[in-house]
């Protein structure tokens, strides 16, 4: 139980000097947004050359498809990135 005249935090929180905003999503919609980010991904790891910025991308495409599978096993819950927090409703 909450004490009378406690605030409460708004939906957008502080996060290094700059607002983070928090959506919530369905699984399916946070899987989709994970698909499309790593497609996005897939087509700068088209175009960067080899060497060290092509084995970063891969890198990060790798670690989003493994999250994909995570949050559609309902292993993940929520996602958080610089910018917004994502919060899984099942």
């Amino acid at each position: 139980m909450r004490a009378q005249g406690t605030r409460v935090k708004s939906p957008a929180v502080e996060f290094c000097g700059n607002r983070m905003e928090r959506h919530f999503m369905s699984r399916g919609g946070a899987v989709a947004y994970l698909v499309a980010s790593t497609k996005h991904l897939g087509r700068e790891h088209k175009e960067a050359g080899p060497g060290g910025k092509h084995r970063e991308i891969q890198r990060r495409i790798d670690a989003l498809e493994q999250l994909i599978l995570d949050v559609r096993a309902g292993r993940v819950h929520a996602l958080k990135t610089p910018t917004a927090e994502i919060v899984i409703m099942d």
